[in-house]
């Protein structure tokens, strides 16, 4: 499957089920075996990276979900294996709707762990390592990317099914909204058409994100792209340093 992975051109793998090492049949199992459940994950999961790596030296792997791993094991050990955290339903979840996006059980229902997770994953970026939030909300979307930014994290929040792309966006501090006007007679030329400054010192520190679209001659319009950039302000200057 790696092979096929890297052949694909693929840069990296987004592992689920990292926390079958904290499942007690498994555990039972180590005990049995001698094994540290734990340790052998992240052995496993370094292979997969290690193997990668000799393919596309950018080769990434993002741990999803079992933040307890940081426990487990030591940060530094950890570098080694994966280059960053997502965890699901952080402060909201759903208990329902895995098949059906239209499902109203598969969003907006309160996590059951947030105190569990918080000081974990807090732990992860304490260590330097880039923290994902995947919150399956809609009324209470805002909320998510309100305090995901809070905690310097990067949120994505959509429904329990994950069968579309979510359109949810965050509407706290939006930027007045700039329109360019773009001269066709430089179509398909090299470099930048137009340009946008923000000052960022009106804005917090934190994890923002910013999305595009265009509208053409007879009113179609499409989002075009988004991108995550956290704010740095210092006293001396403000920064707006692309993630």
């Amino acid at each position: 499957m790696l092979d096929e992975i890297v052949q694909d051109g693929f840069d990296g793998v987004y592992l689920d089920w990292v926390e079958a090492w904290e499942m007690d049949e498994v555990q039972d199992r180590a005990e049995n075996e001698g094994k540290d459940p734990g340790q052998e994950m992240l052995n496993f999961i370094r292979e997969i990276r290690t193997y990668g790596k000799q393919y596309n030296p950018d080769f990434m792997v993002i741990q999803q979900n079992s933040s307890e791993l940081i426990n487990e094991v030591d940060a530094n050990a950890l570098k080694n294996a994966v280059d960053a955290i997502a965890q699901e339903g952080v402060w909201w979840d759903g208990v329902g709707g895995n098949d059906d996006w239209t499902d109203p059980e598969g969003y907006d229902y309160a996590s059951c762990c947030s105190d569990y997770y918080l000081p974990r994953l807090r732990k992860y970026k304490n260590a330097g390592f880039p923290v994902f939030v995947c919150d399956y909300a809609v009324q209470k979307a805002d909320e998510v990317y309100q305090k995901a930014a809070a905690q310097g994290f990067i949120a994505y929040a959509t429904r329990r099914s994950l069968s579309k792309l979510t359109t949810t966006q965050p509407t706290f501090e939006k930027l007045n909204t700039p329109v360019i006007t773009i001269d066709k007679t430089q179509l398909n030329s090299n470099g930048a058409h137009a340009y946008f400054y923000i000052d960022t010192s009106t804005y917090s520190n934190g994890v923002h994100t910013i999305y595009w679209t265009a509208s053409d001659d007879v009113g179609n319009t499409d989002g075009i792209g988004s991108r995550y950039f956290t704010i740095q302000n210092s006293v001396t200057n403000s920064v707006a340093r692309g993630q």
